[in-house]
């Protein structure tokens, strides 16, 4: 099995993911009793409030389970100042050889992906190949629709 292993930053964000899905869990515990008051006398069976109720129980129950064991085998790793290979916790540039075009990307740890800012997890296709590369290094890429030459042009600590 693979490592799993994120950055300072990406366990901040594992903290938080925990903290929201125990918030919502104690939300839905908290209007059980609305909620088993909603249909007949059963708490069960023909009872839709109740059941919709146990069942986002169950969900949020079952999430703060999956992070709190995710919490449990990760490991969090600190790159060097100066950074010479593309690693968790860096920030990689690479420019496409054919049109100049430079892309930049956090590279992020385990489920720590999140496009819209800029994070790549190390899992990510993309990033298993750039995984290890070094300041120079020629890659071919399936990137952005299509395949493309790159040259890995700065790596940097976060």
């Amino acid at each position: 099995m693979t490592e799993l292993v994120t950055s300072r930053g990406g366990y901040a964000r594992l903290q938080q993911r925990l903290q929201e899905a125990l918030d919502s869990y104690n939300a839905v515990c908290a209007t059980n009793a609305e909620a088993a008051d909603a249909g007949d006398s059963s708490v069960w069976h023909d009872n839709f409030a109740y059941e919709e109720n146990q069942r986002e129980m169950h969900k949020f129950a079952t999430r703060v389970s999956e992070i709190r064991a995710l919490m449990a085998k990760i490991r969090i790793v600190e790159p060097p100042e100066l950074p010479t290979e593309v690693q968790v916790g860096c920030i990689v540039t690479f420019r496409d050889e054919e049109d100049a075009k430079e892309w930049s990307f956090e590279v992020a740890g385990y489920e720590d992906g999140d496009a819209s800012q800029g994070r790549v997890s190390y899992t990510a296709p993309l990033m298993r190949k750039l995984m290890g590369a070094n300041v120079g290094e020629y890659l071919e890429l399936f990137f952005a629709g299509k395949n493309r030459e790159v040259v890995v042009v700065r790596i940097s600590k976060l």
